[in-house]
């Protein structure tokens, strides 16, 4: 957040009040940020995938795995990656349903794919 912030990274309009609205919600008081089980996920991530997650991929993957209200729910349950060609969806998709189905700890995840052809959802299985 601190580099759309800063301007260290170039961004959209959209991206910046996506920022500010992030923000806002980590501020209520009944949000939980666990970074023991960010950290730890990153860690795992790293061991079970050849390649690094871009900073954006990063930014979403702390929401998925450790920021809750205090009643244990997510802050955030819907997430819409929309990307050109060639710009990692897929491969972060995998990572995503790897987390999800291992390590979120809900027993008999359903994790479902869409794509615009079966080769392209069987490639992140």
């Amino acid at each position: 957040m601190e580099m759309v912030l800063s301007e260290e990274i170039e961004s959209c309009q959209e991206q910046k009040d996506l920022i500010k609205f992030v923000i806002e919600k980590l501020e209520q008081p009944n949000v939980v940020i666990d970074h023991d089980v960010i950290n730890a996920g990153f860690e795992n991530i790293s061991k079970h995938f050849e390649f690094e997650l871009f900073e954006w991929e990063k930014f979403i993957m702390c929401f998925i795995m450790g920021v809750f209200y205090d009643d244990g729910s997510l802050v955030f349950n819907e997430f819409l990656v929309m990307l050109g060609r060639g710009a990692g969806k897929t491969g972060f998709m995998s990572v995503i349903e790897w987390w999800l189905a291992s390590k979120q700890g809900i027993k008999t995840y359903h994790v479902d794919i869409v794509a615009a052809s079966e080769d392209q959802a069987m490639e992140s299985f």
